[in-house]
């Protein structure tokens, strides 16, 4: 049986990074071919409780991007979308996991072991760096 998901990905991130997000935005909804991604300021229920706004969130995307800042690692809501992400990737082999360090000075350092080896298995993107040298030598 096949599931459709509603959206393309979930962007998970912190509000400091409305501005790399607005522009994720931009790019992959505005320009071919067109992806449908879901943020919580737009596309979160009112009323709900957070915590099913994000697993409804991650259950619903094809793919979650995680906009990594310390920013957000600080922030209460992010071991639990992260958490639903890794979740969902381990359960939907559709699903896939697309970290993006908001910049270099991003640090895993607060993040406890098991979310830090999850990402530190993946090939990452930093952003504003056109040249693909993002890696994960750094963690």
């Amino acid at each position: 049986m096949t599931t459709t998901k509603e959206f393309d990905a979930f962007v998970a991130y912190g509000s400091c990074e409305r501005d790399i997000v607005m522009e994720i935005l931009q790019e992959l909804e505005e320009k071919e071919p067109h992806f449908q991604l879901c943020i919580h300021e737009r596309n979160w229920l009112p009323g709900r409780f957070i915590s099913d706004n994000i697993v409804d969130s991650v259950q619903n995307s094809k793919r979650t991007i995680v906009i990594l800042s310390n920013n957000f690692i600080s922030s209460p809501w992010f071991r639990l979308e992260l958490r639903a992400a890794i979740f969902q990737v381990s359960g939907d082999r559709k699903n896939k996991l697309i970290v993006i360090m908001a910049d270099k000075s991003t640090t895993l350092d607060d993040i406890d072991t098991e979310i830090r080896h999850v990402i530190s298995k993946r090939t990452y993107l930093v952003w504003g760096e056109r040249d693909g040298s993002g890696r994960n030598c750094d963690m």
